[in-house]
């Protein structure tokens, strides 16, 4: 059983499987597999309601039974909308109010799969065969020293770590997207004291 197994969720396991991917083809699959939280209500039940109008005029429209919202624009009262009853404005702020509210945990618990999913990969990533050849080329072409310093105050400090300068190509970097550095000034970048 390898690291990632047993600190993997196992929801999260089928994705993380397979060979090297790259971290966007991961994304991929897991979103498909997991669509983004829905923020709207789907108004399968409605019921017809009247507003006065700032005229006086009573207008009709359909209320989502489920949220409280108005399904269809308002419109003059038809013959066969008698029995109407008024619009319920508080239920449809209570709705409005408890639908943002489980919405909202949604879009949390969407938000926080999918950031373990990414420090999953990362730190599996991190040990791949993949990204010692990247880090070996990074520190090779950097002749092993540290590029920011080398840039700051051209000394020759030697560079032990390969920073990512962005994310977006994780698991396909190329060699403009790491950097070899020393162990101080990656500590530094990642502080966000500094940049290369």
């Amino acid at each position: 059983m390898t690291l990632t197994e047993m600190t993997c969720p196992p929801e999260l396991l089928p994705f993380l499987k397979g060979g090297h991917r790259s971290y966007r083809e991961v994304l991929q699959l897991w979103e498909e597999a997991n669509p983004r939280p829905e923020m709207q209500c789907a108004h399968h039940r409605t019921d017809i309601r009247y507003i006065i109008d700032s005229l006086g005029r009573r207008m009709y429209s359909h209320q989502c039974l489920v949220c409280g919202s108005r399904v269809t624009p308002f419109i003059p009262k038809p013959p066969e909308f008698d029995m109407c009853e008024p619009w319920d404005r508080k239920f449809e702020t209570a709705c409005s109010d408890r639908m943002r509210t489980a919405i909202l945990g949604l879009w949390d618990e969407y938000r926080a799969t999918r950031q373990s999913l990414w420090r999953l990969y990362y730190n599996n990533y991190l040990q791949s065969p993949e990204w010692e050849a990247r880090r070996r080329n990074a520190l090779r072409s950097a002749d092993n020293c540290c590029e920011r310093c080398r840039a700051i105050s051209s000394r020759k400090v030697p560079a032990v770590e390969v920073h990512h300068l962005h994310y977006r190509t994780l698991g396909e970097e190329e060699p403009e997207d790491i950097a070899a550095v020393c162990a101080w000034c990656h500590r530094e970048i990642h502080a966000k004291v500094f940049t290369i």
